[in-house]
């Protein structure tokens, strides 16, 4: 089987900490995404280089709690979701994916905080804020 070696989009996106979150601005569609402290992770990490069991692993070491393929693919749909990784990058995956919710049940409450979240808001133009 095929290892997808994601690589995040930068083109076009300005990212700016913020505590524990990640926003990202796309300039091309003026949308703007959170993504909470897995999710960031993930991205920042996708450098075209790392497989998804690299992923994982870093994710691991930067969290300190064990971080599964399975939550990284929850990570990179979300991202790829969002257009935030390189369309070329990406291989399409034969296995199932397992759901958020799945997750949640499969790590429990104390887990769930490690389940990845990427979230969009429109952000108007200059033009449309004044209207």
């Amino acid at each position: 089987m095929n290892q997808s070696i994601p690589k995040a989009r930068r083109q076009g996106l300005i990212s700016h900490e913020v505590g524990d979150e990640l926003l990202v601005y796309d300039s091309e569609n003026h949308e703007a995404k959170c993504l909470n402290r897995t999710a960031a992770l993930v991205w920042q990490n996708c450098d075209g280089q790392k497989s998804i069991s690299d992923l994982a692993h870093q994710v691991t070491e930067n969290l300190s709690i064990p971080f599964s393929e399975d939550i990284v693919h929850c990570a990179l749909d979300q991202l790829r979701e969002f257009h935030l990784l390189e369309p070329s990058s990406i291989l399409q995956h034969e296995k199932a994916r397992v759901s958020r919710r799945e997750l949640i049940r499969k790590l429990g409450q104390g887990g769930a905080v490690a389940i990845p979240l990427v979230t969009s808001m429109f952000a108007p133009t200059a033009v449309e804020a004044y209207d």
